[in-house]
């Protein structure tokens, strides 16, 4: 018994720490700026939607991500104030311009939700804003939402405008308002 005995407890005190320090294989992880949250779910829809409706300029959505968190968590929104959230609502923004310098802001639009939520974007996320003509931009814009079940369309809404001299020039601005379903 004895000699099982030193033969079975170093395995043993290994298979435990083993045990105690590896996080499940379902873990998942997803940082917003510098914060951390645990993920319960984050799936990726295809999108197709795109607008090519002003100056040149083509916005599409080419990808929508559901991030479905593990537990609410309380967040402070610079812009609708303190909530629990479930998750984050993340749109992919491809943005082709045309033969106008642009100045056009996804980041810093309001979002509206298939199951009656409103919210700003609020991040730190800032790859829009002054665009040279024919150049293509990407990037991500994320919106915490109270309630991710069940959510199946966005509608996004931002302004984008460029510099003239004309002042007849009735296109120097213009506020994007998309669809989207997924």
């Amino acid at each position: 018994m004895k000699k099982i005995g030193k033969f079975l407890l170093p395995i043993l005190a290994f298979v435990s720490i083993f045990i105690f320090t590896a996080s499940p294989a379902s873990a998942k992880k997803f940082t917003l700026d510098y914060d951390t949250y645990n993920a319960k779910s984050i799936k990726t829809y295809k999108t197709n939607a795109s607008d090519s409706s002003w100056s040149g300029v083509n916005v599409k959505v080419n990808k929508i991500q559901v991030v479905k968190l593990a537990k609410k968590y309380k967040y402070n929104s610079a812009n609708d104030g303190k909530f629990k959230i479930n998750g984050f609502i993340r749109l992919h923004y491809v943005i082709q311009t045309g033969s106008k310098d642009v100045n056009i802001y996804p980041t810093q639009g309001t979002y509206s939700f298939s199951n009656g939520e409103q919210h700003q974007a609020d991040s730190l996320e800032n790859w829009d804003g002054s665009i040279s003509s024919h150049v293509k931009k990407s990037g991500w814009v994320s919106i915490p939402v109270q309630k991710v079940s069940g959510v199946n369309s966005v509608r996004a809404k931002f302004d984008a405008n460029y510099d003239t001299d004309n002042v007849d020039d009735d296109n120097q601005y213009h506020t994007y308002d998309m669809n989207i379903n997924f």
